[in-house]
């Protein structure tokens, strides 16, 4: 691990990036020797697979599909003004 003054690394930031991408080497910036920062390379990240739970997560054949009870309780709480509860129509089923 390297730890370099910020005004050698404003300097030189160019040799310092390369050192931290290419030999994997994380750079400590410090201030006035107080170490503020580091300067790391990003590790790549892996494609997810497709797939990986197909068969594990079942969802019913009514999962998209509300229920009468939840709809009602829209247009008859106390929530919702009188005037929206008039204008409500039934949802056929």
């Amino acid at each position: 691990m390297i730890s370099e003054n910020i005004s050698e690394i404003k300097t030189n930031f160019s040799y310092y990036l390369n050192l931290a991408i290419k030999k994997g080497k994380p750079i400590i910036i410090c201030n006035h020797n107080v170490p503020v920062a580091e300067l790391k390379a990003i590790e790549p990240v892996s494609k997810r697979k497709l797939g990986v739970c197909k068969d594990k997560i079942i969802l019913p054949d009514d999962f998209n599909e509300t229920s009468q009870d939840i709809i009602d309780s829209f247009y008859t709480n106390n929530i919702f003004p009188k005037t929206l509860q008039k204008k409500r129509k039934k949802t056929p089923k």
